[in-house]
This record gives structure tokens, C-alpha cells and sequence, in this order.
């Protein structure tokens, strides 16, 4: 949700697995010295991450919860990207136990990696 909207648009969603699409704009919260930060990557992730479940719960009939990141393992940042990069986050949910999810995720531009990681998340409610 505004202002922190950190995916453009879902490109696939399908199985455990979901794709989504950031350009970089220098009005984004998490843009300093006209790089996109750790957090703006990391954030990325987990709204690919919601972007999943909620259409996942959409298509299926069941109300949109929210979630909270409760851990992140193995973060790796191998690049900040420009204002004006394309991005595109990948997950696969790895496991998911009621109201608890584990995905893993990568952040790219041009097919070069920038970020990767394990997000663990928790849905109250679910």
C-alpha cells in the first residue's frame, strides 16, 4: 500500500511460485544518493511475497491477511540499483505451516542478480 508500493505489477503467479516488477523512481522511500537501499530490495521481496498469498486467497475465496516479516536468513546483497533500473523479484514458497510462510527470494535487474534471501513470514489469523 502506498507509500510503500514496491511492486509495479505481478508478472506470474502460479504453483509456489510468483514474479514481480519494480522501476526504480527517485521517489521511492527507500531511494538514497539515487540508489534503491538493502531495506527497498529486502521489502521487495516480501510484497512479492504478498502479492502471492493475495492472489492466491483472492482466486481461492478467502479473505487477504496481512503479514509481517518475522526473520530473514541468508541475505545476500550483491548490488544497489539506479534510479530507472527494472527489477524483478522471484519467490518460491519453500514451506508454509498454518499462519507462517518461508519463501525464498532473488531480486534482479537485466539478469544480473542484486539480492537474495530466505524471508520468513507470519500472517496472523492464517
Amino acid at each position: 500500500r502506498p507509500p510503500l508500493v514496491m511492486a509495479d505489477r505481478v508478472v506470474a503467479c502460479e504453483g509456489n511460485t510468483a514474479r514481480t516488477q519494480l522501476t526504480v523512481t527517485e521517489s521511492n522511500l527507500f531511494v538514497l544518493n539515487g540508489r534503491l537501499g538493502e531495506a527497498g530490495l529486502t521489502e521487495m521481496m516480501a510484497q512479492t511475497a504478498a502479492a502471492f498469498t493475495g492472489y492466491r486467497n483472492t482466486t481461492s475465496g478467502e479473505p487477504v491477511r496481512d503479514g509481517y516479516i518475522a526473520a530473514i536468513k541468508n541475505l545476500e546483497i550483491h548490488a544497489l540499483p539506479p534510479v530507472g533500473s527494472l527489477l524483478e523479484c522471484r519467490i518460491i514458497v519453500e514451506n508454509e505451516i498454518i499462519g507462517y510462510t518461508i519463501i525464498t527470494a532473488e531480486v534482479l535487474t537485466d539478469g544480473r542478480p542484486l539480492a537474495s534471501g530466505e524471508l520468513r513470514i507470519i500472517t496472523p489469523g492464517g
